[in-house]
């Protein structure tokens, strides 16, 4: 099974966000980070698509609030 790792800055480019708006969402819980073994941070392309959805058409959850 491929998969796809997408970096922070990457993540905000396909969502149209900045950096610290992906940081607050992943406080928020909204999007969880992965680790490397050697630290770096990554998305996988299914949370991103997943926030993705919830950004275009709501939250399923009304107890998250997205601002």
């Amino acid at each position: 099974m491929l998969v796809n790792k997408i970096s922070i800055t990457e993540c905000a480019k396909q969502l149209e966000l900045t950096r610290p708006t992906i940081y607050s969402y992943i406080k928020k819980g909204l999007i969880t980070p992965r680790k490397t073994p050697g630290g770096k941070t990554f998305f996988l392309q299914e949370d991103v698509d997943e926030l993705k959805n919830k950004l275009m058409y709501g939250v399923e959850d009304d107890r998250v609030q997205l601002s």
